[in-house]
């Protein structure tokens, strides 16, 4: 896709970035009254699931019988569903919170499943779905490759699959905001961005994440408690990221979008 000059939009990913930062900085007020409760509810669902509900195939080798790993099992199950629905609620709202005027945002993280909600929800699993699809095609034609370049190929496979989350991630905000958005319109926004927007979708959020991961290493209940809430507190900031990524490539290639005249309305985290 090509500006109405015939250019190409180059992502600023670390201006942005820092952007990003200043921005739920200047907010931080407001910030922490909308998102501080879903954060802290999903940080609490995550160890509770995990410090107190044993998977369904670690208990089968602790002896168990089949029927109560089962319903450990589906228990961890309900665990994820409310956690993704959780999360959908806290994407969509930070994707209003960055690009709509304050009018507009949610009060809180935690309002209702809407329209936009389920078409959001719909949006990522079909990218997940998606993406795994491509895993299984790369899995299979790579089993046939000689095993000396086997890990190679592989190495390629995952590439090519977060290339293309990537591209076709980019539209989730203005998913967010209530506007249809084919794929294909996705992968012409995106166009000749794929690199940057693998660092905006995943190589910055997973930089974000990683000291918190590490806290993990200290095995105590209340750093693990700490730890999951900043790592939902780092993936705030690739959703604002992602958002203003967005909000770019849509002022460079489509000025007259009349979704660019609510999202002009924003003041910048500078006019805080």
């Amino acid at each position: 896709m090509k500006s109405s000059l015939g250019l190409n939009a180059e992502l600023p990913v670390l201006d942005l970035l820092k952007e990003a930062v200043t921005l739920l900085w200047s907010k931080r007020s407001v910030v922490v009254a909308m998102f501080l409760p879903v954060i802290a509810l999903l940080a609490l669902l995550d160890m509770i699931s995990t410090q107190y509900f044993t998977p369904a195939d670690a208990m089968l080798e602790q002896g168990l019988d089949v029927g109560e790993s089962l319903s450990f099992g589906g228990t961890q199950l309900v665990f994820m569903a409310v956690s993704l629905v959780l999360s959908v609620l806290m994407a969509t709202a930070c994707h209003r919170f960055t690009l709509l005027p304050p009018s507009q945002w949610e009060r809180n993280a935690l309002h209702g499943f809407r329209k936009g909600e389920w078409r959001y929800l719909w949006r990522s699993m079909l990218l997940g779905f998606l993406c795994g699809a491509l895993i299984v095609i790369g899995v299979v034609i790579f089993m046939v490759l000689p095993p000396a370049i086997m890990p190679l190929g592989i190495l390629l496979s995952v590439i090519a699959v977060i290339y293309v989350f990537s591209r076709l991630a980019i539209t989730l905000p203005e998913i967010a905001l209530g506007v249809f958005s084919p794929l294909s319109r996705a992968w012409q926004l995106s166009e000749g961005n794929g690199g940057r927007l693998m660092l905006v979708m995943i190589v910055v959020p997973v930089a974000l994440c990683l000291p918190f991961l590490l806290l993990f290493a200290l095995d105590s209940t209340l750093i693990n408690y700490v730890a999951t809430m900043g790592i939902y507190l780092a993936t705030l900031v690739a959703i604002v990221l992602q958002s203003l990524s967005y909000r770019f490539l849509l002022s460079f290639y489509e000025p007259d979008n009349p979704l660019l005249q609510e999202i002009a309305a924003v003041p910048t985290s500078l006019d805080a």
